[in-house]
C-alpha cells in the first residue's frame, strides 16, 4: 500500500505543470558567477535542488571543475554550453567555443546538502598571492598621555589617582553604492576619454561623474584596437543612477562592437556611476562621456535588403592552437623524424566527423592520422592516399561517447613538413567557396577531393520559395546537396540515396533576407568529382513595404541560460514609438520577449513573428523612464540570442 501511495504521488509530480523560468540579474551582471581560481560555497535544499553556477571560457581553454560533498550526498553536476558537454563532480575540457558556460548541480535527493565547487585552468599556471607588506600591520592610534607628579606633604598620603584614557567608539563604514556593482576604477570628465584594461573577462571596471537632473549623457567604449571583438574585447556598458539602480544598458549599438548609451537623461543631481565590462575576451578599450544640456542629433537608418558580398576559394589556415572547430583549416609542421602533432575535438554522442590531414604546398610530408576516443582508445588510423590527393582523410566517422577526442598527426617514411588539418561534422571537412549562383542558370563545377564541400551563395528575400538540384557528371561521383538559412540552418538536403535521382531541396520557403548556401559534397565523403547545379525561385515574395526609418536604442548578442530570463534596460520618452527584434540563433530556442514599464506592468508581448519564430513588434511608451526588455525561452528553451531595440521617426 506504501508504495502505491509513492507511485501515485510520482505520477502526479509528472504531470504537474513545469515550474516557470528562474529570475536571473541583468544578463551583464551574472547573477551566480564563478571565476577562475574561486573556490564557491553553496547548499542545496529539496525546495531549491538545482543551482547554475555560469563562468565564460574562451575558445581552447583548459578548464577542471571540482565539487566535493559527502560522498553519499546524491548530486548530479553537468557542464552545459547550448547543451550537456560533460558530466560528473570531477570535468577536465578543451572548451571548443568562446561563450557562456553553465555547471549545473542538481541534488536528487529529500534532504539538504552542502558542497563546494572549485574551478580552475589546467593549461595556465596557478596564479601567487603576495605576502602582506610591512604597510599591511596595523600601527595604535592611541597616544598615552604621561601621569601627573605629584609633590606630597608629610601629612599627606599617596594616592594612586588614574588617568583617564579615551576608549575608542567603533564606527561601521558604510558600503558604497558602487560596491555591488564592481571595482571602482576612477572619474569621468565631460569631453575627455579614459583607457582601461580586463586583464580577465570577469572584471567589472566602475567610473563615476556627477551630473544634473535634465542632462543628456551619452558614453561609449571601444576597443583601444579598435574593431570589437576581433581585438579581444567584446565591450558591454550600462549607467546606474546615485541610489546603484539601472538606468540603461548596451553592447553593439556603437559601431565594430562597441557599447553606445546615446541622450541618456539624467533623473536627478547625484553621482552616476558607468559600469565598463567586456563580455568575452581580455585587452584594452576607451571611454568617454558626453554631457549636454540638449540632445545630440540623432541619425535615422533605414532597413535594406542585404547585397550581395560573396567570398570565392579556401579558407586561409589559422596558425598554431591545438582545438579543432568546425570547417576552419589549421595549419601544423612536423619538424623532426619521429614528431607528432596532437589536436582535439570536442563531440557530441553519435556524431559524424570527417577529418583529413594535407602535406602543405610544397612540403615533404606524408601524413597518417590517428583518432583516440576519451578512454585513450585507438579508433581510426589512416595513412596518405595518392588517390585522394595526398590527404590523410577519416571518412563520415561515428563517434558513439561525447568528450574529448584526441587526433594525432605524424609522418610516414620519416618525412617531416607542414601540414593542414581540418576536421568537420558530417561527410565534409573543409570548404571551397565557389562564389554566386545566379537563379535558372546552371553551373558546373567539380568536388576536387573527397571530404571537400562545395559552397555556393545566392541572394533571397523573405518568403521566397526556391528548388535547387545538382547532377553528377561522371559515373564515380555520388552527391549530396543541402541548402542553408544565413544562421547556419540547415532547411533542407538530398542525395540520390533518398528518392533515386538526382539530389535536389524543393518548395523551401526563405525565413528571412539575406545570403543562403547551397552546399554540394560526396555522400559519406566517399567520392567526388563534377557535377552541374541549378536553383529557381518557385515564388517570388512580394516587394516588401519600405520600414520606417529607425535608430537603434539597444543592441546585444548573448546566451539565454535554459529556464531563464534575460533583462536589456533601457530608457525612453513619453509617446516614444519603438520596435523590438530577438532573433535566436540557436537551432532549437524559440524566444518569447515582455516589455516591462518602470512600473513593473508588462505593456506589450512578442512570440513569433510573421514565417519565423522570432519575435518582432512595435509600441508606445506611456511615460518615460527606464524600461526593460525580458526574454525567455518558450518551454524552458535556451541559447544563443540578438536583441535589437529601435526608436522609430
Amino acid at each position: 500500500m506504501r508504495s502505491m501511495v509513492v507511485l501515485l504521488l510520482l505520477l502526479f509530480c509528472a504531470c504537474s505543470a513545469a515550474p516557470p523560468p528562474a529570475d536571473t540579474q541583468i544578463a551583464v551582471v551574472p547573477s551566480r558567477l564563478i571565476a577562475f581560481w574561486d573556490i564557491q560555497t553553496d547548499t542545496l535544499t529539496p525546495q531549491d535542488a538545482i543551482r547554475d553556477w555560469q563562468f565564460i571560457g574562451r575558445r581552447g581553454d583548459e578548464i577542471r571543475i571540482d565539487v566535493q560533498a559527502d560522498a553519499d550526498v546524491p548530486l548530479t553536476v553537468s557542464l552545459r554550453r547550448d547543451t550537456a558537454l560533460a558530466e560528473g563532480r570531477q570535468i577536465a575540457l578543451a572548451l571548443a567555443e568562446e561563450g557562456t558556460y553553465t555547471v549545473r548541480i542538481h541534488l536528487s535527493g529529500d534532504t539538504s546538502a552542502a558542497y563546494t565547487i572549485a574551478l580552475a585552468y589546467t593549461n595556465r599556471p596557478t596564479p601567487t598571492i603576495p605576502s602582506p607588506t610591512p604597510s599591511d600591520t596595523l600601527t595604535p592610534s592611541a597616544t598615552q598621555i604621561p601621569s601627573a607628579t605629584h609633590t606630597l606633604t608629610p601629612s599627606q598620603t599617596p594616592t594612586s589617582t588614574e588617568t583617564p584614557t579615551e576608549t575608542p567608539t567603533a564606527s561601521s563604514t558604510p558600503t558604497p553604492i558602487y560596491a555591488p556593482l564592481g571595482t571602482l576604477i576612477g572619474g569621468l570628465t565631460s569631453g575627455l576619454t579614459v583607457s582601461g584594461t580586463f586583464i580577465s573577462s570577469f572584471e567589472r571596471h566602475i567610473y563615476t561623474f556627477e551630473g544634473a537632473a535634465g542632462q543628456f549623457a551619452t558614453l561609449q567604449m571601444v576597443c583601444a584596437a579598435g574593431l570589437c571583438p576581433a581585438s579581444g574585447v567584446d565591450p558591454v556598458l550600462t549607467l546606474y543612477d546615485s541610489q546603484g539602480m539601472v538606468i540603461a544598458t548596451d553592447d553593439n549599438t556603437y559601431g565594430s562592437g562597441g557599447a553606445l548609451l546615446r541622450n541618456i537623461v539624467l533623473p536627478a543631481d547625484g553621482t552616476y556611476y558607468a559600469q565598463a565590462v567586456s563580455s568575452q575576451g581580455t585587452g584594452d578599450y576607451v571611454l568617454s562621456l558626453s554631457l549636454s544640456s540638449s540632445a545630440a542629433p540623432v541619425v535615422y537608418a533605414i532597413t535594406v535588403a542585404p547585397t550581395s558580398t560573396v567570398a570565392v576559394g579556401t579558407a586561409t589556415p589559422l596558425p598554431g592552437g591545438d582545438q579543432l572547430h568546425d570547417h576552419v583549416p589549421a595549419a601544423g609542421s612536423i619538424d623532426r623524424v619521429g614528431g607528432f602533432k596532437r589536436f582535439f575535438i570536442a563531440a557530441e554522442p553519435a556524431q559524424i566527423v570527417t577529418i583529413a590531414a594535407s602535406p602543405a604546398p610544397g612540403s615533404a610530408l606524408l601524413p597518417r592520422l590517428q583518432i583516440v576516443n576519451p578512454g585513450g582508445e585507438v579508433l581510426f588510423e589512416v595513412p596518405a592516399r595518392a588517390d585522394n590527393g595526398g590527404d590523410a582523410l577519416v571518412p563520415a566517422l561515428s563517434l558513439l561517447e561525447g568528450g574529448v577526442y584526441s587526433v594525432f598527426v605524424t609522418g610516414d617514411q620519416n618525412t617531416t613538413g607542414a601540414f593542414i588539418i581540418s576536421y568537420g561534422k558530417g561527410a565534409s571537412h573543409r570548404d571551397v567557396q565557389r562564389g554566386e549562383a545566379l537563379p535558372d542558370q546552371p553551373v558546373a563545377s567539380a568536388v576536387e577531393r573527397r571530404g571537400l564541400r562545395d559552397v555556393w551563395t545566392i541572394l533571397l528575400n523573405r518568403s521566397d520559395v526556391v528548388s535547387a538540384s545538382v547532377r553528377s557528371q561522371n559515373p564515380g561521383f555520388d552527391p549530396a546537396l543541402a541548402l542553408v538559412a544565413p544562421d547556419g540552418t540547415v532547411l533542407a538536403s538530398g542525395d540520390n540515396e533518398q528518392n533515386g535521382v538526382n539530389p535536389a531541396v524543393e518548395g523551401v520557403r526563405a525565413p528571412v533576407a539575406g545570403l543562403y548556401q547551397l552546399r554540394v559534397t560526396g555522400v559519406s565523403a566517399n567520392s567526388f568529382g563534377s557535377y552541374q547545379i541549378v536553383w529557381q525561385r518557385t515564388i517570388t515574395a512580394p516587394t516588401a513595404t519600405p520600414r520606417t526609418a529607425s535608430y537603434p536604442l539597444l543592441t546585444a548578442d548573448d546566451t539565454l541560460p535554459e529556464q531563464s530570463y534575460l533583462r536589456y534596460p533601457f530608457q525612453g520618452r513619453q509617446d516614444q514609438r519603438i520596435r523590438i527584434q530577438v532573433i535566436a540563433i540557436s537551432p532549437g530556442l524559440d524566444p518569447v520577449a515582455d516589455l516591462v514599464a518602470p512600473d513593473g506592468a508588462v505593456i506589450a508581448q512578442g512570440d513569433d513573428g510573421e514565417d519565423s519564430l522570432n519575435p518582432e513588434f512595435e509600441a508606445i511608451l506611456p511615460a518615460a523612464g527606464t524600461y526593460t526588455l525580458r526574454i525567455s525561452g518558450y518551454n524552458g528553451s535556451g541559447g544563443v540570442v540578438e536583441v535589437l531595440v529601435e526608436g522609430l521617426e
